[in-house]
C-alpha cells in the first residue's frame, strides 16, 4: 500500500471519536461525535466536523 501511495501522493487518514461527557445529560449514550481528516505525512489536520449518529 505504501508503494502505491508514493505514486499518488500523501495519504489521508480518517478518524471518528465519540467524546464522552459532551452530550445531553438527559439522554443516555448521547455523545458528541467528531470526524477528523488528517494528512499523515505532513501531520496536518485537514478538516474536523461534528457528525450526528
Amino acid at each position: 500500500m505504501q508503494e502505491n501511495a508514493k505514486d499518488i501522493g500523501e495519504l489521508i487518514a480518517v478518524n471518528g471519536k465519540a467524546i464522552r461527557g459532551a452530550g445531553k445529560k438527559s439522554q443516555a449514550h448521547s455523545f458528541l461525535r467528531i470526524l477528523t481528516a488528517y494528512a499523515t505525512e505532513s501531520g496536518v489536520t485537514l478538516a474536523q466536523s461534528a457528525v450526528s449518529y
